[in-house]
């Protein structure tokens, strides 16, 4: 199962920032972590958390 990630504009913007200054370790740092994240979100390199209180299950 895969889930789909929802960027805001300003993600957006980041990314292109990134992508224009060319450092490539940490572009593939970050497409890496973004692919796990899509992949798995409860487990990885990230070390996810739960959410508490009223958040929890979201």
């Amino acid at each position: 199962m895969s889930y789909f990630l929802d960027f805001t504009d300003k993600a957006k913007q980041d990314i292109d920032a990134l992508q224009k200054a060319g450092n490539k370790v940490v572009l593939n740092k970050l497409f890496t972590l973004l692919v796990e994240i899509s992949e798995h979100p409860f487990t990885g390199t990230g070390r996810p958390e739960l959410l508490k209180h009223s958040l929890s299950g979201c």
